[in-house]
Parts: C-alpha cells; sequence; structure tokens
C-alpha cells in the first residue's frame, strides 16, 4: 500500500471521528438545554426544579401513600424533642419572653400541622362541584382549576402539591394551614437556634447525655430553619402573586400572576376588617377560604359532559 493510501485513510478516519466528537457535543449540549430551558418558561430557575422534582414524584407514588404516617409520627417525634430540650434543659437561660414565646410559636405550629394532615384540602369527591368536564382517572367532575393527585386518586381543587410530610395533598382549603405550619416552624426553629447558640459549647453541663441532646436539638433546628426558610420563601413569592406551584410550573394553563401582592395577601387569609388581622392571622383560626376555588362552576345539569 503507498504512503498515499495510508494518508488518505488516516485523513478519512480523523474526519470521522472529529464528526462523531462534534455531534456527541451537540447532544450533550442539547441534553443540558433540556435540563434548563422550556419554551413555557420565563425562568430557567422554574424548568431546572421541575427536573429536579421528576424523580422525587416517582418515589411519592410508589411509597409516600405507603409511609405517609411515619412521617406524621416523625415530625411529632422532633417537635417533641425539640421543645423537651427547650423547656427542660434551657429553662434555666430563659425570660418570661422566652417562654411564652415558644408556647405561642407551638400553639400555631401543631393546630396548622394537624389542620394540614387531616383537613380535606377540596377532593372534588367530597364537595358537589360541577364541572362540564370528568376525570378519567377517578371519574368525579374536574373543574378548570383541579388537578388530579396519583397519590391520593382523586381531584384537588387549586392543588400546590402533594406534601408527604403531612400525608395528604396541599388544595385549596388547607393550603393556610400548610403555608402557616412552615412559616412558624421557621421561626420557631429559628429563635431556638439564636437563643441556644451562645450555650453551645458551655462546659457547665451536669451530664455529657444533656450536652448531646443539647447539640442535636441546635443542628437540627439550624437545618429545619434553611431547609424550610427557602421553601417558606418560595412560597411567599406564589401567595403574593396567587399562584400555586402546579400553576407557576404550567404557566400556559395558569392565569396571569396579579400584581396587587397585598390584596393577594388579604385574599389568602380571607380578611376583611381590621380585626380579622388578629382573630385570623395572629391567632389560629378555622375559618375557610374567600371563596370556593372554582371558577367555572355550572349550576345546571343540561351540559355535555367530557372526560379529560
Amino acid at each position: 500500500m503507498t504512503s498515499s493510501g495510508l494518508k488518505w485513510r488516516g485523513s478519512e478516519r480523523f474526519s470521522e471521528f472529529y464528526k462523531s466528537t462534534l455531534q456527541n457535543c451537540r447532544y450533550a449540549k442539547f441534553v443540558l438545554a433540556s435540563l434548563v430551558y422550556n419554551a413555557a418558561y420565563k425562568d430557567c430557575g422554574d424548568a431546572v426544579l421541575e427536573n429536579c422534582m421528576v424523580p422525587i414524584g416517582i418515589f411519592a407514588e410508589k411509597y409516600c401513600k405507603r409511609l405517609g404516617f411515619l412521617f406524621i409520627i416523625l415530625v411529632v417525634g422532633m417537635v417533641s424533642f425539640v421543645n423537651y430540650v427547650y423547656f427542660v434543659y434551657m429553662h434555666r437561660f430563659l425570660s418570661n419572653f422566652d417562654i411564652i414565646f415558644g408556647v405561642y410559636v407551638n400553639l400555631h405550629m401543631l393546630f396548622n400541622y394537624f389542620n394540614a394532615s387531616f383537613r380535606d384540602p377540596g377532593f372534588t369527591s367530597s364537595r358537589s362541584y360541577m364541572s362540564s368536564r370528568t376525570c378519567r382517572k377517578c371519574f368525579y367532575p374536574k373543574p378548570t382549576s383541579a388537578h388530579h393527585c396519583s397519590i391520593c386518586s382523586k381531584c384537588v381543587v387549586q392543588m400546590d402539591h402533594h406534601c408527604p410530610w403531612i400525608n395528604n395533598c396541599v388544595g385549596h382549603f388547607n393550603r393556610r394551614y400548610f403555608f402557616n405550619f412552615c412559616l412558624w416552624t421557621t421561626l420557631g426553629c429559628g429563635y431556638f437556634s439564636l437563643t441556644a447558640y451562645p450555650y453551645l459549647g458551655w462546659a457547665e453541663w451536669p451530664f455529657r447525655r444533656i450536652y448531646r441532646r443539647f447539640d442535636s436539638a441546635f443542628w437540627l433546628c439550624t437545618i429545619i430553619t434553611l431547609a424550610l426558610g427557602g421553601l417558606t420563601g418560595y412560597h411567599i413569592l406564589l401567595i403574593s402573586k396567587d399562584q400555586t406551584t402546579l400553576q407557576r410550573m404550567r404557566p400556559s394553563k395558569a392565569p396571569s400572576p396579579r400584581r396587587r401582592y397585598f390584596e393577594n395577601w388579604l385574599k389568602f387569609y380571607n380578611i376583611r376588617t381590621n380585626a380579622h388581622i388578629f382573630t385570623r392571622f395572629l391567632i389560629p383560626s378555622t375559618h375557610l377560604p374567600f371563596d370556593s376555588g372554582v371558577k367555572d362552576q355550572i349550576r345546571h345539569l343540561n351540559a355535555d359532559f367530557d372526560v379529560v
């Protein structure tokens, strides 16, 4: 074989290698773009968040319904542990304000947590909603604002997401309880961390096991403050724009966010008078939401029903 033939074959193989490498790079660039970009989203952060939630959703559909009650036991156990350290081990360092504030925060946390866990979030199967659409999975009326939860196997009005920590969906009728639980838990854990920090390395604890429990409670509250604080901040943004998580993830099906932030908060807490600020926000309340959460109810039965 001549030298020119070898040179020609070498250049051909190099050309093939170059083309395949270029194609793989383009494919990798396309895959990366698909993870951080979606034509329906204005912000790439929403696309990244949705892709990160996919494996969580797959796991939730398989195991959350079975293990949901264990999450409730875990939450109650962590709250009890932190309260035991705060009121028993730290009582000598606490002022009257610290004790009153601790009781007040615990009242909000437990009240809102159990209401978020055991209150009907807005299942269409348990309410007399009328709609021209019927869900093809649960065969109940499905208003435009409803979404089918694959874990609960029911449609939920104004569904935000399914939360395993409360073993329930977050919907129109328990979203306020869920947000208040996140808000007061963040404030309570943050207050505990700030109060306990000066005594973190205190050498006068009577027993080493007390120090270990105190140290564990401090780091537990610090981690919860950072993690739950981020979730609370995200829901503050959603409530200010009168949106749910699903509406933000699917902007094409969501109403345009209203910029009347103050009015959106008044609607969220159903505050109509100045007295309601005290009776419906500062004090735990079981009052109903501003409306039924459904804007397309059909009040007559002579309608053509579609299965969706």
